[in-house]
């Protein structure tokens, strides 16, 4: 990631538009977290290094902390 990169969280994702708009700023999605099973398979097709979190209700400070881990691991 770039300087002007930011790295960031996205919570009921969706489909994930807003990685790709905010990809030419250097943001880096490090986990989505959708619970939606057609969503989730289109995450998984487009963004297969971006961990899933499922529940945002479930997710914990280690679940933050993998997934930044797994994203550095793959630079």
């Amino acid at each position: 990631m770039g300087d002007r990169g930011m790295k960031f969280l996205s919570l009921f994702s969706g489909i994930e538009a807003v990685s790709v708009a905010w990809k030419p700023l250097g943001w880096e999605c490090v986990a989505v977290a959708e619970i939606l099973p057609y969503q989730s398979s289109v995450l998984k097709k487009h963004f297969p290094d971006v961990p899933n979190l499922h529940d945002v209700t479930k997710i914990t400070e280690d679940d933050l902390k993998r997934s930044e881990e797994h994203t550095s691991e793959l630079q």
